[in-house]
């Protein structure tokens, strides 16, 4: 999968972070993950669609952290989650014991649907999704539903087959996050 080389070149050196050693062995057990937080790193930011912490400056929150009060009722595991990124009105959290990522948002039925089977392919569809998003193509976003394609919706497509496979689990998801990062991005690009 992706190095911190990769991701450095891609993202730049000030926009990748990693965990230092001892705060991940305290928070996560699945020896990938920790090796994806202490020796990859993660970018900070997708445009203004993903905002994830600085792992330089300061630890990731649990979800139960996050939360407080407003936990009562989920299931007591996953307050232990750890909050990799946040934006589209939820929270993305690593399942420190097997690295997969899940997607929570207050309030939606389908509150923690899968978006990764691991944190590598979740670092690995962000460093392709950014390699991979046009730069000056010019998009143009028509709100109007007149059946025709715009070529947000092409790129979309495009975008969508191409990151598939390096996740087809978390793409077939029924809270289609990998769909809704990458139609937000465009939107983003489309609107500068």
């Amino acid at each position: 999968m992706v190095t911190h080389a990769e991701l450095v070149d891609n993202f730049g050196e000030d926009w990748v972070s990693t965990l230092p050693a001892e705060a991940a062995e305290q928070q996560v057990t699945d020896a990938d993950a920790r090796r994806v937080l202490t020796e990859v790193g993660l970018p900070k930011s997708l445009l203004e669609v993903l905002t994830i912490g600085d792992f330089r400056r300061t630890q990731p929150e649990t979800l139960g952290e996050v939360l407080g009060s407003t936990a009562a009722g989920l299931p007591p595991h996953t307050l232990d989650y750890l909050v990799i990124a946040t934006g589209m009105g939820g929270e993305a959290c690593l399942d420190g014991s097997n690295g997969r990522v899940y997607w929570f948002k207050a309030g939606d039925s389908r509150s923690f649907g899968l978006v990764s089977s691991s944190l590598d392919r979740f670092v690995e569809t962000l460093h392709r999704l950014w390699r991979e998003l046009p730069d000056d193509l010019g998009l143009e976003y028509d709100d109007d539903d007149d059946g025709q394609d715009d070529e947000v919706t092409v790129e979309f497509r495009r975008l969508v087959a191409e990151l598939r496979p390096v996740d087809p689990e978390g793409f077939d998801s029924p809270v289609m996050f990998w769909q809704h990062v990458i139609l937000f991005a465009l939107r983003y690009l489309a609107a500068e």
